[in-house]
């Protein structure tokens, strides 16, 4: 029995038999029904599963759910295949996920507690990793390429315990605010704010905050030059 709660624990978020069933139902059908078909199901059954999903959502093979309930995509938004939805945690944790967003193949989205807000319009490149312990808020129209780890937190060393059990050193969460650029391969620690429009150039640590409008990039980063601010709409 142990076994079995800790893996409605973990995968579901409830206890109970009707819960479990309903989960290990659907996921056995709809996780890999190929093609079109596939695609149908998932984006009517899972409707069963998730929080809220929005019309003309479609969600590939080999999608984990975790916590489903806490789960809310919105409207035109693309979870491409073996991606990741993590919401465990307590009761007011959640994983939200706005319109018009892409979730490429092989990225995560987790926590342990707190809250993954993306906005609209965000796109998120492949072996992505998203994972934050209090709140992680991603903008409208963020941009995040391929291969970025967003969310690092720094354990205690200091001591001569495990640092597993000394635990982590919070600081607040992750900020990407709107039109934000992140170059491929970048790094931003916990605690971190980039600014509205501003560029992370690949490859970077970040470990200060971003200003607005500038660009940065470097190990660690370090704000290089500043950009124009858009004019009607469009970027200069």
């Amino acid at each position: 029995m142990s076994k079995l709660y800790d893996f409605q624990d973990v995968y579901i978020g409830k206890r109970g038999l009707g819960s479990m069933l309903k989960y290990e139902v659907l996921t056995q059908i709809c996780c890999q029904a190929p093609g079109a078909w596939g695609l149908f199901l998932r984006s009517v059954l899972y409707r069963c599963l998730l929080g809220k999903v929005g019309k003309k959502t479609y969600i590939g093979r080999n999608v984990t759910l975790r916590h489903p309930h806490k789960i809310t995509i919105g409207k035109g938004t693309i979870i491409d295949d073996n991606t990741v939805l993590d919401a465990k945690g307590g009761d007011k944790s959640s994983l939200t996920i706005g319109d018009d967003c892409f979730i490429s193949s092989f990225s995560i989205l987790t926590m342990k507690n707190g809250n993954i807000g993306l906005g609209n319009n965000v796109k998120v490149g492949t072996f992505c990793r998203l994972a934050i312990s209090t709140n992680l808020t991603i903008e409208d129209d963020v941009m995040i390429a391929s291969h970025c780890y967003i969310g690092i937190e720094s354990y205690r060393y200091s001591g001569h315990e495990d640092i597993k059990k000394m635990g982590k050193e919070l600081r607040g969460g992750v900020i990407l605010k709107k039109g934000c650029w992140i170059g491929a391969g970048s790094m931003i620690l916990d605690g971190v704010t980039v600014g509205e429009g501003a560029v992370v150039g690949a490859g970077s640590l970040v470990m200060e905050d971003v200003p607005d409008y500038s660009v940065a990039y470097g190990s660690p980063a370090k704000v290089v030059k500043k950009r124009n601010k858009p004019l009607g709409g469009e970027s200069e």
